[in-house]
């Protein structure tokens, strides 16, 4: 019984594979590589499937007593489950968690990962050991881009890095196959479906069709040519109702017409996975880069 649950999770975490959006280093993996999950991994298992509500701007210290119960009352099981002998200060650790976040808000805002993280892109920057900490600045620099070293105006210097539509732009309008935003680093592409689906500031839930900007010095705003989800359900109603988690159940084949918006409405990029031709589930990012 147990072997069948595992592969069962197993098979899920693969299927996951092609819907992972790109701020993720990681793609899942079996359970049967558990011993070489790395600390992103557990990340993304741990923040989208065991502790959203910690995670959620809109319920963290609203539902911080709901938190604190569940966890106690899973630490307080996890000999059953797991085995004592694996029962470390680490995983006691985790009824200390909504304290924590009384204090300092939702987890990301003190998550030490975004520098474990980058960690990755330091050691490929090395290729000698006699001035380690010049060629990292040097090779940061020089990852920078030329062209965002003189941004063309303000709506620009929003961007990180991007890559140009040759063959769509023209000298009315420049478009983008892709465009990373400095403030968070998501990526937000028009022809992968795993970096179209975002969430804007009045919480309408849109897939990007295009990406682009007027060739003017007048208006240069970076706009999104989007479709918006017009029925938005929850996925499951407890502990709380999804939506509550940035959680979601959509119906593809009801969408409105392409209409568009100024980059700045973006709030959140999310996980769009199918479960049918007809119905999705879309998952806010609850974490940054």
């Amino acid at each position: 019984m147990l072997e069948e649950k595992k592969n069962f999770i197993s098979l899920a975490l693969f299927n996951l594979r092609k819907s992972v959006p790109s701020e993720f280093a990681r793609l899942p993996r079996s359970l049967d590589d558990l011993e070489y999950w790395k600390a992103t991994e557990f990340r993304e298992f741990l923040l989208y499937t065991a502790i959203r509500i910690l995670c959620s701007d809109k319920i963290f210290n609203t539902h911080n007593d709901l938190a604190s119960k569940l966890l106690i009352e899973f630490v307080q099981n996890y000999a059953c489950i797991y085995g004592s002998k694996f029962v470390s200060y680490n995983v006691h650790s985790l009824i200390h968690l909504p304290f924590f976040v009384n204090l300092h808000g939702p987890l990301d805002h003190f998550s030490a990962f975004k520098y474990e993280n980058y960690l990755q892109t330091i050691k490929k920057s090395m290729k000698c050991c006699r001035f380690p900490l010049a060629e990292i600045l040097n090779k940061v620099l020089a990852s920078e881009g030329e062209e965002l070293k003189t941004p063309l105006n303000n709506n620009l210097s929003l961007i990180e890095s991007f890559k140009v539509d040759k063959k769509l732009s023209n000298f009315r309008f420049t478009f983008f196959k892709k465009i990373t935003l400095r403030s968070n680093n998501y990526t937000l592409c028009c022809d992968n479906v795993k970096d179209r689906c975002i969430i804007l500031e009045n919480e309408d839930i849109v897939m990007i069709q295009n990406i682009y900007k007027l060739n003017s010095k007048n208006d240069s705003t970076i706009k999104l040519s989007v479709v918006k989800f017009l029925t938005v359900n929850n996925l499951f109603l407890q502990p709380v109702p999804s939506k509550l988690l940035g959680v979601f159940s959509v119906k593809t084949d009801h969408i409105s017409n392409v209409y568009d918006i100024s980059i700045n409405n973006v709030i959140f990029k999310s996980f769009f996975v199918k479960l049918s031709n007809n119905e999705a589930i879309v998952i806010s990012l609850c974490h940054s880069m």
